[in-house]
């Protein structure tokens, strides 16, 4: 049965949180690594001190003048709080302080950026297709049990840990599906949004959330699965794909060779320009799940292959090989 509470957009977003999550953070927990710092605190890699287990915990500082750091904070402790999902990252507890809040996740090894400048001979068409239905799967039951679009799909914000397992993250510009437009400012990377939401940013324009509700997501899923295939940095290189649909289309044609057949026809609808031509999660999903195990057995066969050209051309073969016979 789906759960159709309101948006954690719209509720208070601290009076749902579960309290077994309180955890003493300040005291209790060691810090070992600072992993990152941005707009909105900093990430560190910390122990707790009576268990030895080790967590990534997430502070953001309380400021006056940025109100919105502290909003999309307590947003994300409120949806990752009631997220059970294995790719999903998992919520282990908070502390709300006079000046920040901390709250602690699993600890990961690198995001999927990180993944691909580093280990990038790991990058195969095996690890893609995973991380293609990793995160189908995480973003289908964000929408379905929550009825919320992530709005920050790309590469740095899905974690990939030492056994390669995928895990979504960082939920702070997360939005309920609303009535009306959307009227704040737009969110996400411009390299990895939708096409309508990059042209609405440029020229100042709302965006209709109730009619493209989950396509927006597809698309940046879309763009981030290209940014696999073809292993180009987009944000280093200046690739914008998502403002002129010919240059899209001839990155495309490009680098055919390079996207697994498996996925090619998928990734195609998911970089539609038009909206009305592009599905939305739940489509995607039921198109797509009851193909999962058969396409992954596919993949198995041509997994030793590390080179994505190399193991599409078998890929291609063997089903080559199953039409001639079929005749």
């Amino acid at each position: 049965m789906v759960d159709r509470s309101p948006s954690p957009l719209i509720t208070p977003l601290l009076l749902n949180i579960n309290q077994d999550f309180k955890k003493n953070i300040t005291s209790g927990f060691e810090t070992l690594q600072i992993l990152g710092c941005g707009s909105f605190g900093v990430v560190r890699k910390v122990m707790e001190k009576s268990t030895q287990q080790l967590y990534a915990m997430k502070t953001i500082i309380f400021n006056p003048e940025n109100e919105e750091a502290m909003q999309n904070g307590l947003k994300e402790i409120g949806i990752l709080s009631r997220c059970n999902h294995p790719n999903i990252i998992k919520f282990h507890g908070f502390e709300v302080n006079e000046n920040e809040i901390n709250f602690l996740m699993d600890l990961m090894e690198c995001n999927l950026e990180v993944f691909m400048k580093e280990k990038a001979d790991l990058v195969t068409i095996k690890f893609i297709i995973e991380t293609f239905f990793s995160i189908l799967d995480a973003l289908n039951y964000l929408h379905q049990k929550y009825n919320i679009m992530h709005r920050d799909i790309k590469p740095s914000n899905i974690l990939v840990n030492r056994n390669n397992e995928i895990r979504l993250s960082d939920f702070g510009t997360v939005k309920g599906r609303s009535t009306g437009t959307i009227t704040e400012k737009i969110v996400g990377s411009k390299y990895f949004l939708a096409p309508e939401l990059f042209i609405a940013m440029k020229t100042n324009l709302s965006f209709e959330a109730t009619v493209n509700f989950s396509k927006c997501d597809v698309f940046s899923f879309g763009l981030t699965l290209l940014r696999m295939i073809t292993n180009e940095d987009f944000v280093k290189n200046d690739v914008v794909l998502n403002y002129n649909e010919a240059d899209l289309e001839n990155y495309l044609l490009k680098n055919k060779m390079k996207i697994p057949l498996e996925i090619y026809d998928t990734l195609l609808l998911m970089l539609r320009f038009n909206v009305d031509l592009r599905p939305d999660i739940a489509t995607l999903y039921k198109l797509l799940i009851p193909r999962k195990e058969c396409i992954l057995n596919e993949i198995n066969k041509v997994s030793f292959y590390k080179n994505i050209e190399i193991a599409r051309f078998f890929t291609f073969r063997i089903h080559f090989l199953k039409a001639i016979r079929s005749k």
